[in-house]
């Protein structure tokens, strides 16, 4: 199986998109093996 590309970036959240945003947090929450709540 291949891994998709990723290109970092730096943008500010006000800057992202809401599926890059629920990716964003998909990702922290797999990382960090913790669910954030909307107030995080």
């Amino acid at each position: 199986m291949a891994a998709s590309a990723v290109t970092p970036r730096t943008a500010h959240t006000a800057d992202l998109v809401a599926a890059e945003l629920r990716e964003v947090r998909a990702r922290l929450d797999d990382a960090l093996d913790v669910d954030f709540a909307d107030e995080d």
